[in-house]
């Protein structure tokens, strides 16, 4: 008789866990939809959130086959419990319910999440490619992203933590440079600056921004901020950059670029504003804004009068060199 009502009993708490277990992803599942950076790809299985009991920070639980073959890797199943995946000399394995990652140099992760099974299909953390796999990852709205990752460039996301923000959305994720040396310690905090003034200066109900890197190398860091803003129900695009110098340790403006006596400003405003119309003809060089992308650099302006957002001009950097400062115009 006692052995029946045990079992009677377990067979009770194993719907009421399963039950539970199940609309509390069903709750969270539609919080991510789609993946971008290196592929465009919109969920079957969709993701869900959960906490980081180590750091109380959120985690995405993502569906890892279908996650790691939209990415192109190969991913195999061991009677042993281990997984394993792999493309070309990428790869790494993990057990499901062990805090215990292997990455393609064969050195053991812990990520204090551990992979778990939902209904048959295993999800691993998103922690779980950046730092086993090492892609650069985030998630803006319902779109998680994972991109190649620039060496000593981490991916922060803006902590709200100001009274007068509370009822807002804000996401917004920005590049930190990870290193020791002094020179960066400025970097840093410029790109924070300017992180917070995007925060408080503008007027919005939901701010989302993601960057990207334009050039990051001994002379120059280009970022550019691209993302949406709501207000009042209606959605605006977002467009930004800003560009630092750390020959002389600062921001630099598209004038700061040229040398003095160059003919530059008309040679440009001229390339730029070809085919647009008088009103725009009459815009001033020092409304212009930047960013370098590889051996080039983008010249823009927003206008706001036209139906465009924006005129911009893409200059080949050997195309100007000659009127541009040495370190501007000559990229190592």
């Amino acid at each position: 008789m006692k052995k029946k009502f045990l079992c009677i009993f377990c067979l009770i708490m194993f719907f009421l866990v399963s039950s539970f277990s199940l609309s509390a992803k069903d709750e969270e599942f539609e919080t991510i939809r789609y993946l971008s950076g290196i592929k465009d790809h919109e969920f079957q299985l969709k993701p869900f959130t959960d906490m980081n009991k180590a750091t109380e920070h959120k985690v995405y639980m993502m569906p890892l086959r279908e996650t790691m073959e939209t990415l192109g890797y190969k991913v195999e199943w061991h009677r042993s419990g281990k997984i394993q995946m792999n493309k070309g000399f990428l790869r790494a394995s993990l057990e499901v319910g062990k805090d215990n990652y292997t990455n393609r140099y064969d050195q053991k992760v812990s990520l204090y999440q551990v992979p778990i099974y939902v209904d048959g299909i295993t999800y691993v953390p998103h922690l779980f490619f950046n730092h086993v796999l090492g892609y650069d990852c985030f998630a803006i709205k319902d779109t998680f992203y994972l991109r190649t990752k620039i060496e000593n460039i981490l991916s922060k996301t803006y902590e709200v933590t100001d009274l007068d923000l509370v009822g807002k959305v804000v996401e917004v994720i920005y590049p930190y440079i990870l290193s020791k040396e002094e020179k960066y310690i400025p970097v840093n905090q410029w790109v924070r600056n300017k992180v917070h003034g995007f925060v408080h200066d503008l007027a919005y109900d939901e701010l989302h921004l993601k960057y990207d890197i334009g050039v990051y190398n001994k002379n120059v860091l280009s970022i550019i901020f691209t993302g949406e803003l709501v207000r009042d129900g209606q959605s605006y695009s977002i467009f930004d950059s800003m560009n630092y110098s750390f020959k002389s340790n600062g921001e630099f403006t598209p004038r700061d670029m040229f040398r003095r006596g160059s003919n530059y400003e008309s040679y440009i405003l001229k390339a730029l504003l070809r085919g647009e119309d008088k009103e725009d003809a009459t815009v001033s060089f020092d409304r212009l804004k930047a960013y370098f992308v590889n051996d080039a650099v983008v010249f823009y302006y927003h206008n706001y009068r036209a139906t465009r957002p924006m005129i911009s001009h893409f200059f080949k950097l050997d195309e100007i060199s000659d009127m541009m400062k040495d370190e501007y115009g000559v990229f190592d």
